[in-house]
């Protein structure tokens, strides 16, 4: 008998890329750096493709779930990335899966806002915070116009990215990206009960819903307003 349908196939597991580790993707060439950030479902590093230009590999972690269940979170982020197309929102180059590992690879940004925090006195701060607020409210108000509801606004999750006048180094330009739509829902697909903040994150509606309300597009309004007010005192919380 050729064939025994009682052998199993073992599992299949995420192999996390290695320093100076070479990726590809039909024909496509990815030079795999150090890992600049972790979170509860994703890890990610830095990267440059063939012709050197500077971008981000993510890597989505099972945390238990099966690979079924991660390649199924995959596509999603991918779809919303590939929707979510907006000067204010990171950028997404390429999608594919290597050696049972889901790849997301997006433009590579400079800094968080929660750098901003850390490193700029509070002058700097105060006067960022114009163009701050015009970049995330245009990005949220393209987000909101699609129907979908971000609900995870924070500094580690705006980006910064500068950019350098090629007749001078004096002249330099930021953008700030809102980035890591992992959580980001239809608005009417909210599940308010399965919905994990932060607690310093938690709006109103949350808290009482019989008073305010269900979760909606407005939590995005909210947390806005609370990441601007921290830029402004200067202090914020870990997240």
């Amino acid at each position: 008998m050729l064939f025994n349908h009682d052998i199993q196939l073992p599992p299949r597991r995420v192999q996390l890329p290695q320093y100076g580790e070479t990726i590809e993707n039909k024909g496509k060439k990815y030079s795999i750096g150090k890992q600049i950030g972790s979170g509860n479902f994703g890890k990610v590093f830095e990267c440059s493709d063939d012709w050197g230009n500077e971008l981000v590999a993510k890597i989505i972690m099972p945390q238990k779930r099966s690979y079924k269940e991660v390649q199924q979170e995959w596509k999603e982020e991918l779809k919303k990335l590939l929707t979510f197309r907006h000067p204010n929102i990171t950028y997404i180059y390429d999608a594919f899966e290597y050696k049972d590992t889901c790849y997301l690879i997006i433009e590579y940004c400079d800094y968080t806002l929660q750098d901003i925090f850390k490193n700029c006195d509070q002058e700097l701060r105060e006067s960022l915070i114009p163009y701050i607020a015009k970049d995330l409210l245009q990005g949220i108000d393209f987000i909101h116009s699609i129907d979908y509801v971000h609900k995870d606004i924070h500094p580690g999750h705006v980006f910064v990215r500068i950019t350098k006048s090629q007749s001078t180094e004096e002249n330099t330009h930021f953008i700030c990206k809102i980035g890591d739509l992992g959580i980001s829902n239809l608005e009417n697909n909210i599940d308010q009960f399965n919905t994990i903040l932060a607690q310093w994150m938690l709006p109103p509606e949350f808290l009482n819903s019989q008073k305010f309300g269900s979760i909606n597009r407005q939590v995005d309004i909210y947390h806005t307003g609370l990441l601007l007010l921290s830029l402004l005192l200067g202090t914020t919380r870990k997240v």
